[in-house]
C-alpha cells in the first residue's frame, strides 16, 4: 500500500513539474512609458522577432492664456510609431537586448486666438504632419509575475511641417492658407523607460 502511494505521488509530482515547463511564455506585451503619453503594444512573431506600436497622444499640450485674458494656443499632438525588434540575447520571446528599428507619422494642430486693435477678433488654426524614423538599443525584463520593465536608447529624425492655415474672424470670413514653406528638420536622442504586463 504504501508503496503504491509512494508512486502516485510521484506521478503527481512529475505530472505538475512537466505543467509548470510546458506552460507558454508570453507573446504579447502593453505597456506605459510614464515620463511621456506613450502607450506600446507589442506581439512576437517568431522565436526572437517582434512587431510593435508606439501611440501618442497630446489632447492639450499648451494651453496659454494672456495676462489681459485677450487670447491663447493650444497645441495638439498624435503619433503612431510602428517598429520591428529583433532580440539578440540567449533568452528567448520579448525578453532580453534587442535593437528595434522604427518609423514615425503624426499630426499636430497650433490653434490661437487673437484680438486687433480695432476690436477684431481672430481665430487661427495651423495644421501639419510629422514623419520620422530611428533606431534604438534596448533590453527588457519580465517578471515571473509577468510584469515588464524596459529601458532603451537610440537616435531619431523628424521632418516636421505645417499645411496650412485656416483664420476665421469675428465677422465670420475665413481665409485659408498655404504654409507649406515652414518645416523642421531635426535629430533628437530616444530615451525610453517603460512599465507594463506580457500575457
Amino acid at each position: 500500500m504504501k508503496t503504491r502511494l509512494f508512486s502516485l505521488a510521484m506521478l503527481l509530482g512529475a505530472f505538475a513539474h512537466s505543467l509548470g515547463a510546458q506552460s507558454p511564455a508570453p507573446t504579447q506585451s502593453l505597456q506605459i512609458r510614464p515620463f511621456s503619453t506613450k502607450i506600446f503594444y507589442e506581439h512576437l512573431i517568431s522565436k526572437d522577432i517582434s512587431l510593435g506600436a508606439t501611440v501618442k497622444l497630446i489632447p492639450v499640450f499648451v494651453n496659454w492664456q494672456g495676462d489681459d485674458g485677450d487670447g491663447g494656443a493650444k497645441f495638439t499632438n498624435y503619433s503612431i510609431a510602428p517598429e520591428v525588434r529583433f532580440y539578440l540575447g540567449k533568452k528567448e520571446g520579448l525578453e532580453g537586448f534587442y535593437i528595434a528599428p522604427f518609423f514615425k507619422v503624426g499630426a499636430s494642430v497650433l490653434k490661437t486666438t487673437t484680438t486687433s486693435d480695432d476690436g477684431l477678433r481672430e481665430k487661427a488654426r495651423f495644421k501639419g504632419h510629422t514623419l520620422g524614423a530611428g533606431f534604438v538599443f534596448g533590453w527588457q525584463w519580465i517578471t515571473d509575475s509577468g510584469f515588464t520593465i524596459g529601458t532603451g536608447l537610440g537616435w531619431g529624425y523628424n521632418d516636421f511641417s505645417f499645411d496650412d492655415a485656416r483664420v476665421t474672424y469675428s465677422d465670420g470670413t475665413t481665409e485659408v492658407e498655404n504654409v507649406d514653406g515652414f518645416a523642421l528638420q531635426f535629430g533628437l536622442p530616444v530615451f525610453r523607460f517603460s512599465l507594463g504586463y506580457a500575457f
